[in-house]
């Protein structure tokens, strides 16, 4: 039986946990951002069929990613006690709790300017080219076949870096989802302060 290093094992049980917190494929598949997002790139045509559309997520993406990274570390960094526990209450339906699922919100946000990046930086390879040129085939099928591969490759980077940006506005609604909690928590906390408070009639 093949054994894998513990850090690739820590890793992989990191990475379900954030994908089961997430909501899972289904989840992706109903997002309004992921629809929004592919409307954008299939009507951006012109972009994505020229090669040069790895340049845009190239200069956007390292900027918003280390902003997301600040503001990801710094509002919880914030956090009190009070405002954890009230984040970490279980749910009635199994459902994971609020900050699972704003944990997992965040770091689908960081996770995919950091996918956009990546697969950018791979599309400025050319081995997948070069190995259809490599091919028996005539030079027609061999230009058909390339301009095919470089269309879809560019759709689905241009997909992936619009993607990246309009969560932007998931990850805004978890911190207000954040504020609202917190808000919660302070209510009723305040509220048991004065319960308990002696009566001075």
């Amino acid at each position: 039986m093949i054994s894998f290093p513990k850090e690739y094992v820590g890793l992989s049980s990191q990475i379900r946990k954030y994908w089961s917190d997430y909501g899972g494929v289904l989840v992706l598949v109903r997002s309004p951002f992921a629809h929004i997002s592919l409307i954008i790139a299939m009507s951006s045509y012109r972009v994505w069929m020229d090669q040069k559309w790895v340049d845009i997520p190239l200069s956007l993406l390292p900027n918003l990613l280390g902003f997301s990274l600040g503001a990801y570390a710094l509002i919880f960094s914030l956090t009190n006690e009070r405002l954890l526990a009230a984040l970490h209450t279980p749910t009635s339906d199994g459902s994971p709790t609020h900050l699972g699922a704003i944990n997992a919100t965040f770091f689908h946000f960081i996770l995919m300017q950091t996918i956009a990046i990546i697969y950018a930086l791979a599309n400025k390879s050319t081995l997948i080219i070069d190995a259809v040129i490599l091919l028996p085939f005539s030079c027609e099928f061999k230009k058909t076949t390339t301009n095919v591969l470089s269309s879809a490759a560019g759709l689905f980077g241009y997909f992936l870096t619009v993607y990246a940006i309009v969560l932007l506005i998931g990850a805004a609604i978890a911190v207000y989802r954040m504020t609202t909690l917190s808000a919660s928590a302070a209510r009723k906390a305040q509220g048991q302060a004065k319960s308990l408070s002696p009566n001075r009639d």
